[in-house]
């Protein structure tokens, strides 16, 4: 029965695919012919919808009416006045209306193979922009912008066979063919007339039929550019170093083709006219598998579409090449310091083990989906991503959701199962460094040098001792569980939270809380108790050579039913209202930090999840992360913060009491226009190999 049922349900997903399909090239209808082989697809639909809806908003009226906007409008043809000669030229306007309905219904971006190595040769240029200046130390240039330029010349002669313009189409969909036919003949004729107005143009415009579809060509070269002016001798370490280079940029071609593809209007750039031919190719992009995902939400109010490509993840991700080219610059720098034969050795062993260690920790790079769409309730998206992350967490209930309050104003919550391993790789090469203090840098410096550095290290060396015997054998075994969260709220309230800065009203605190997920509540403690012994034996060690003593003493404690929470009061020549505090509230399962004794006591009391959306028992998921956004509330909490600084600055620049009331009211405005982001939530998990980003946005527009 169970075969039966089986075979059934395949049948059915079977017959379903097409339609799915089907469904999606109607709404996006660029996946017709977006070849399978693109490094990059992206579509935005329904722009023009959205555009209305913001426009008619009561929001968006709110906005412009504003007295401050409006002036701005009525000032800028006076300030700028070629501006409003621009603005109102009747060729301008009909060029921003016909871009408008050119962008309303889709625009897709697709890019070619070659984007990947465009990316390569960018990051390579930045790299050698980046760190020119320090590789020109290390071998003796002390020109800055000399060793800069030469940098980048070497990253551009290095990757000459990169230097071509990435294929680039760009696809704009209009009401129906005959529509994007003459909106084609009228782009041509804005062709025809830049080239009879620029003389270097003249007879690089010329038409051509590629495959079915006939397009117009403009072709322009590198070689009018005056490459020969460039001083290249003076950055060449032997002479002609860069004649391949000046050659490569010479020929540089780009071609900008238009052409019409059904109801599309298409413009293209690349290296040759071959652009356009990767729209012949078989297959197309929703047979890959990567597309599967996106099927499922056929029938939804599609907006958005992206696609990366694993070859262009793969170049613009951090690679094994890259760390091997740090270690290089590192023993390139060897070589400036006076070291031994056997320390220079030593030191590029230990480089060389670092980077083994760096290497193992880098992720490998895959292939990524994004789509958003709407729904009644919100805009929602998914983001899949192929990548895989070494050490990553596997998916569990993230069940510290339980110790954030319930329905915080923003939280992020995630778990770190490497947090143990990153802690002890941190401490093993603070240990090498240590001892290369003593093997080589110690050795080379004077007798008062050494005698100070040496007095640095007999203090710093114990207490760091103690600091790391805490965290291995309490604080790290206490943090097994691995769970974290983030977390803001706004509970509290004082009409003055700063002496020098009182309010009428009662203001609210916007509060920042870290949450720890504690598998063993009393090692946690004894923790931070050995931290405050250390403390305390290097302030009676500083003490000892003169210096002021000090000691940090016990902090207070409040006991409640759900633990016991430690703080400290604030100086009262900080001026600060007494409920900011320096605490930790430390239960059976969680451990929150804060600036006042309530919010992270509150943190502790096991609260149901009360947030929606995604975000839905979440607690009970098997998840990576979950993130949280109350919109609505932290303007609302803001909004008396921004009426209060506004309040204050014009007391020491306005006297007018009618400028003063309409300002604070266009404040009050603007803080109220920015409630329409009532949320945005989102959960991150595992679906076959990929990880999946689910999230949910809600903007609702005024009442009034």
């Amino acid at each position: 029965m169970r075969t039966r049922n089986v075979s059934c349900l395949l049948l059915l997903l079977a017959l379903s695919g097409p339609a799915r399909a089907e469904g999606l090239d109607k709404q996006a209808a660029s996946l017709a012919w977006a070849p399978a082989n693109v490094a990059h697809y992206t579509a935005w639909l329904r722009n023009g919808e959205q555009w209305e809806a913001i426009s008619k908003s009561k929001a968006w009226a709110r906005l412009m009416d504003l007295p401050a906007v409006k002036e701005g409008l009525q000032r800028l043809p006076m300030e700028f006045p070629r501006f409003g000669e621009f603005s109102e030229n009747k060729q301008v306007k009909e060029g921003l209306a016909l871009a408008g309905e050119m962008m309303a219904r889709e625009f897709c971006s697709l890019s070619g193979e070659n984007l990947a190595d465009f990316f390569a040769l960018m990051q390579a240029i930045q790299g050698a922009n980046q760190f020119g200046p320090l590789l020109g130390v290390l071998q003796g240039e002390l020109d800055q912008n000399k060793a800069r330029a030469r940098a980048v010349l070497q990253a551009l002669n290095e990757n000459r066979d990169k230097l071509k313009a990435p294929d680039t189409i760009l696809g704009f969909r209009l009401k129906d063919a005959a529509r994007a036919a003459a909106v084609r003949k009228r782009l041509d004729g804005y062709l025809g007339d830049l080239v009879d107005a620029v003389p270097a143009l003249k007879g690089r415009l010329k038409k051509v039929t590629i495959g079915e579809v006939d397009w117009t060509l403009l072709t322009l070269d590198a070689s009018a550019i005056p490459w020969d002016d460039i001083p290249w001798n003076d950055f060449e370490n032997e002479a002609g170093e860069y004649k391949n280079l000046q050659q490569k940029l010479k020929e540089m071609k780009l071609t900008v083709s238009l052409g019409a593809r059904g109801d599309f209007v298409l413009l293209a750039a690349g290296a040759s006219s071959a652009v356009v031919r990767m729209l012949d190719g078989n297959t197309r992009l929703t047979e890959r598998a990567e597309l599967k995902p996106l099927t499922k939400f056929a029938d939804r109010k599609l907006t958005s579409i992206s696609y990366t490509s694993k070859a262009l993840a793969e170049k613009t991700a951090v690679t094994k090449e890259d760390v091997e080219g740090f270690v290089g610059l590192f023993e390139m720098g060897l070589e400036r310091l006076q070291l031994t034969k056997e320390e220079r050795e030593k030191v590029q062993k230990d480089l060389k083990e670092l980077a083994k260690e760096v290497k193992a920790t880098l992720p490998e790079p895959g292939a990524s989906l994004g789509f958003s769409f709407e729904t009644d309730r919100a805009h929602e998206s998914y983001a899949y991503d192929w990548t895989r992350y070494p050490g990553a967490a596997e998916p569990k209930p993230l069940t510290i959701l339980r110790h954030v309050g319930g329905d915080p104003i923003a939280v992020y919550a995630d778990r770190n199962p490497g947090r143990e391993t990153g802690y002890k790789m941190m401490v093993k090469y603070v240990k090498l460094a240590d001892s290369y203090l003593d093997e080589l840098v110690l050795p080379k410096l004077g007798e008062v040098q050494k005698t100070q550095a040496k007095l640095v290290l007999d203090l710093a060396r114990p207490f760091l001792k103690k600091l790391d015997e805490a965290t291995q054998q309490r604080v790290l075994p206490a943090l097994k569980d691995g769970q974290s969260a983030f977390v803001l709220d706004a509970r509290l309230k004082s009409k003055q939270w700063l002496q020098a800065f009182p309010s009428e009203k009662a203001l609210p605190l916007i509060e920042p809380v870290l949450v720890l997920g504690l598998s063993d509540a009393e090692q946690f403690k004894k923790g931070l108790q050995d931290y405050r012994a250390a403390i305390n034996q290097l302030l009676k060690d500083v003490a000892g050579l003169g210096l002021p003593a000090g000691e940090l003493p016990a902090a207070k404690e409040t006991k409640t039913r759900d633990g016991v929470v430690y703080w400290y009061a604030l100086p009262d020549v900080l001026g600060l209202d007494e409920q900011l505090k320096l605490s930790v509230a430390i239960g059976s399962k969680a451990a929150a930090f804060g600036v006042s004794s309530e919010t992270p006591e509150r943190m502790l009391r096991a609260t149901p999840w009360k947030v929606g959306g995604p975000l839905a028992k979440a607690e009970d998921r098997p998840l990576l992360s979950a993130s949280h956004m109350s919109g609505e509330r932290f303007f609302k909490a803001l909004a008396p913060w921004a009426e209060l600084v506004a309040e204050r600055v014009l007391d020491q620049t306005v006297d007018d009491k009618e400028t003063r009331a309409s300002v604070l009211k266009q404040v009050a405005t603007v803080m109220e226009v920015l409630t329409v982001f009532r949320s945005s939530t989102g959960v991150t998990y595992v679906e076959e190999k990929a990880r999946v980003t689910h999230s949910e946005t809600i903007i609702r527009d005024l009442d009034k």
